[in-house]
């Protein structure tokens, strides 16, 4: 038993109620009206709009397609009802509804205690430099730009640094190695 939900990280639009669709578009749509119709609901994002709709898969048959807004605006709820003989999804018994979140039920707490946790490590990364642009920004690739990279590093204060054409890549060198590297690609070389 089992069914198939395609997850995907690219956005649509569909009308503006959040609890229905109308004129969808979207590259997100573009990919749900050509995926195998194996795929028994397709969950969108990255757009940030909320609708939920039933939009035919290639062969004709209804499927939901939704996305949730976000900063859960929006909780989405899928209904797929399988065939305890098959396995498979009923599609013609599928719903899909979107419910607005009114915060108005207080947080469980060790969830919550989990989620401050994580947003208090993003908020300290946030508030970190990760580099500093000494030049004008442009949309095209110059000669000043060339050669020029952020290092592999797991500290969150990378700084760009020139590869210098006689200076070997430090991939599989010791730390003590890459440290040099990166201390004498910053001097020019």
């Amino acid at each position: 038993m089992g069914a198939i939900v395609l997850s995907m990280h690219d956005g649509a639009v569909a009308g503006g109620d959040f609890n229905s669709g109308a004129n969808p578009s979207g590259p997100a749509l573009d990919l749900a009206l050509r995926v195998s119709p194996d795929i028994d609901a397709i969950v969108t994002g990255h757009w940030h709009t909320r609708f939920t709709m039933m939009l035919p898969d290639p062969n004709g048959v209804p499927r939901p397609f939704v996305e949730a807004g976000c900063y859960g605006q929006v909780i989405n709820e899928i209904n797929l009802r399988l065939d305890p003989l098959t396995g498979r999804v009923v599609r013609e018994l599928t719903v899909s509804t979107n419910h607005p979140n009114t915060r108005d039920i207080a947080p469980h707490p060790e969830l919550k205690e989990v989620v401050d946790y994580w947003a208090g490590q993003a908020a300290e990364r946030d508030r970190s430099r990760i580099g500093r642009q000494t030049g004008t920004a442009t949309r095209s690739t110059s000669a000043a730009v060339t050669g020029w990279r952020l290092p592999r590093t797991r500290s969150s204060r990378a700084t760009a640094t020139r590869r210098c054409p006689s200076t070997r890549s430090p991939t599989g060198t010791s730390a003590t190695s890459r440290a040099s590297w990166r201390t004498s690609a910053r001097r020019g070389c």
